[in-house]
């Protein structure tokens, strides 16, 4: 099974006021692991959205808990925090 890419369901960001972050995201998503093979696992990631947009795809550090909250929180108030955990559940 090798990875084809992330398809990006809903998401929310922080932006970072932390020094060297300038223009940064925190951004919290939810969406799809799409495989070639057709195989798809649903889940959250934590990554990390350049002043440019793009996004940067290797592993993050998540500066506080506080602003790991604030994004669960935003997932929360706009509704999809759980969506994978109803998937799996309707699945079962």
């Amino acid at each position: 099974m090798s990875l084809a890419y992330f398809a990006v369901l809903q998401d929310c960001e922080v932006g970072m006021i932390a020094p060297g972050t300038d223009g940064w995201s925190l951004c919290l998503q939810w969406g799809e692991y799409r495989y070639h093979d057709g195989e798809r696992h649903s889940g959250y990631r934590f990554i990390w959205r350049r002043p440019d947009g793009t996004l940067q795809s290797r592993p993050l550090l998540i500066p506080t808990a506080a602003v790991m909250f604030e994004l669960l929180r935003m997932a929360s108030t706009a509704g999809w925090s759980g969506r994978c955990e109803a998937n799996q559940a309707a699945a079962a």
